[in-house]
């Protein structure tokens, strides 16, 4: 994972621009959609910015703070909001938040008591995702034990002991496999478009939730029509009838930090 301020040595071949496409918060609503967390899918319908929501709810801060940077880092609330959210997501204990947490930001006092609140605040927000938990455990003890597929139907078989570590593991393998099952699938199907409509556009890169590449700026929207509509397929998931779609973010420049 290269950081955002590090990509600008990241070029295009002479006379090409770099572009990318990121799949807005896949890993976030591929969980609110696998919890079935009527608030949180609607909060994605509704265009609402959840990152910036569990923000607000877990620092306790006026909106108008939410994007302003924490002394002495590149980071805003909402940026270690999201960080904090993604572990909650997968049932983080107080003191492996905390520690993640002083990591991510050392000039951020925070403590284990501050990990409860975060923690208990998220469960009053998403209250989905306290029972998708459970669910998840009661799975795996059926038969085939310490088995799960995730939404495409790759299966995982799980090793270790039943306890904290595996559920935790289970859990994060649900969203997970599934946001990269569905880059890889659009991956291929860009690459094979690519190369039969603008054979001169190449992908260079791809990240989790993100594929990158270079074309001719003459290309540059054919190129973006190719890639966001690949991207932007349903998911094999669907909430009240209503299929999961994740926007893709298409973006492009003289670098990739430029994309973004």
């Amino acid at each position: 994972n290269v950081p955002i301020n590090q990509r600008d040595w990241f070029i295009p071949d002479d006379n090409m621009v770099f572009w990318e496409a990121d799949a807005s918060q896949i890993e976030a609503r591929i969980t609110a959609w696998i919890a079935k967390d009527k608030n949180y899918i609607t909060g994605f319908i509704d265009g609402r910015d959840i990152h910036t929501e569990n923000a607000l709810a877990l620092f306790r801060i006026p909106e108008h703070k939410v994007h302003d940077p924490i002394e002495d880092t590149q980071y805003s609330y909402r940026d270690v909001g999201k960080r904090a959210s993604h572990a909650i997501n997968y049932k983080i204990g107080p003191r492996k938040l905390k520690e993640l947490m002083n990591e991510y930001v050392p000039t951020l006092p925070f403590s284990e008591s501050d990990a409860i609140r975060f923690i208990e605040s998220f469960k009053d927000l998403r209250p989905g995702i306290t029972k998708w938990w459970n669910d998840v455990f009661i799975q795996l003890k059926q038969p085939p034990e310490r088995q799960l597929r995730n939404i495409f139907g790759r299966r995982r078989v799980f090793l270790s002991r039943m306890d904290d570590n595996l559920h935790r593991a289970a859990i994060a393998f649900l969203p997970q496999s599934a946001a990269a099952d569905h880059i890889n699938k659009s991956l291929v199907a860009i690459e094979q478009k690519l190369r039969a409509t603008v054979p001169t556009a190449s992908v260079l890169v791809q990240v989790h939730d993100s594929i990158g590449g270079q074309c001719y700026p003459d290309d540059l929207d054919l190129v973006k029509a190719i890639v966001t509509t690949e991207m932007e397929l349903p998911l094999p998931i669907e909430f009240e009838g209503t299929p999961l779609i994740v926007p893709a973010d298409f973006g492009s420049g003289s670098n990739w930090k430029e994309c973004k």
